[in-house]
């Protein structure tokens, strides 16, 4: 027996080493090993899986949040079911109260640090607050951008990030590729449920923390398509894609389709507010379809890097900012690449050998502009986008005036932001 299929392949992109406390660095043959799908069509970057890259503890410049509150940034992890029972474990970074005592927090082994001293476990600050969900990109974990998670946890926000488990650095699985795109999205509904609706195990201030009715969301890669996703693009499929439900790759796929029915899929949850997809993919690949794009009401900011060879902007960003017809942003850092939003360079020195030099060759590619400037730029801009679509705060419409250049860091173009 055969069907259609949504996606003819896990979109992996190329690095290692994404993890929390105890994942293990993949090494390159592993990475390399997540691969295509039995019988999948590809797409630029395939075979691969996402990287991240380090601010160098900066997380993210404070410019221009002078008259905002900043807080300490508090971190837990709980565990969400996800789509097809999957048990997730997920974090949250929060806003937390002044003076509390705890660990601080690091990730990927121990070995990266957190860009603001996040403390785990301390209490929240007073208050309730807009949450923002963030999905990691393929062969990534939810720790992989903690200098764009725990910045906006910083400035006022809570931020959920799932790992979508049989896609992350440690298990991820090639069987699971095609089906993955469809679980993506459902895991990221579970996850901002679980915050919304806390448990009894559950620290007693996660009760009430978070506004039910202002949500953003982001993510990397394929965490951008999920990102886009759950805007309510609709999710096509290449034409021709089949998948036999006999084998490996089939099976997951005509069960989940067997719940969820056949395509095209609507994953839009109508929380989302603003979404803020960072080197999106799929779009190029009309997996997510152009039609339905042109008709999306969700407000768009979207990030690219101009030497992104595997999400190519040209391919990618660029033909969504010409299609969305609302309210839309496209930021394209100069000189970045594909690994720009997420965290890695302080492994280059501490990484197994396997991976060192590959690690360095990604980190050494955005010297200009620096790290701590790239990163600086996309939370910065991250955030303006949700301070004004989910705390309403339209001074910062400026920072998105159409045909801005960013001082030779990065170009920006918008339309219907500013007023």
């Amino acid at each position: 027996m055969k069907k259609r299929l949504v996606i003819a392949l896990a979109l992996l992109f190329i690095g290692t080493g994404c993890g929390t406390d105890s994942d293990t660095p993949a090494t390159g043959s592993q990475a390399d090993a997540a691969g295509i799908a039995d019988g999948a069509a590809g797409a630029d970057g395939a075979g691969h899986s996402d990287a991240g890259r380090a601010d160098d503890g900066a997380g993210g410049d404070d410019a221009g949040t002078a008259n905002a509150k900043v807080y300490p940034v508090g971190v837990i992890e709980l565990e969400t079911i996800g789509a097809h029972g999957r048990k997730l474990p997920t974090q949250i970074w929060y806003p937390a109260i002044t003076g509390g005592k705890g660990e601080v927090a690091k990730y990927m082994l121990g070995l990266v640090k957190s860009p603001r001293s996040a403390l785990v476990g301390v209490e929240a600050a007073e208050g309730k607050f807009p949450l923002i969900a963030f999905s990691h990109g393929n062969g990534g974990v939810k720790s992989q951008s903690v200098f764009l998670t725990e910045y906006l946890a910083a400035h006022g926000y809570v931020v959920v990030s799932p790992d979508h488990v049989g896609n992350t650095t440690l298990d991820i699985d090639n069987n699971l590729g095609a089906v993955m795109s469809l679980w993506r999205p459902l895991d990221i509904k579970a996850a901002i449920d679980r915050v919304m609706t806390p448990t009894a195990k559950d620290p007693a201030w996660l009760k009430g923390l978070v506004h039910k009715d202002k949500v953003g969301m982001t993510g990397h890669s394929f965490g951008g398509y999920t990102t886009l996703a759950m805007t309510g693009i609709q999710i096509d499929m290449p034409m021709g894609a089949t998948v036999d439900c006999a084998t490996p790759v089939g099976k997951p796929v005509c069960e989940t389709t067997k719940v969820i029915g056949e395509a095209p899929w609507n994953f839009g949850d109508k929380r989302i507010a603003v979404a803020v997809p960072l080197a999106h993919a799929l779009y190029g690949a009309k997996v997510l379809s152009h039609a339905s794009a042109k008709k999306l009401k969700v407000p768009v900011v979207m990030m690219a890097s101009n030497n992104d060879t595997l999400t190519p902007a040209t391919k990618e960003a660029e033909p969504l900012f010409a299609d969305l017809p609302g309210e839309t942003a496209l930021l394209t850092i100069q000189g970045g690449n594909h690994y720009s939003f997420a965290n890695m360079c302080e492994l280059s020195g501490v990484a197994p050998a396997q991976i060192k030099t590959m690690i360095a060759q990604l980190c050494a590619a955005d010297a200009k502009p620096t790290m701590a400037q790239t990163h600086a730029t996309i939370a910065e801009h991250a955030l303006a986008a949700f301070d004004i679509y989910l705390k309403g705060d339209d001074t910062k419409r400026a920072m998105f005036t159409n045909n801005k250049d960013g001082g030779g860091i990065y170009t920006l173009k918008s339309k219907n932001i500013t007023k």
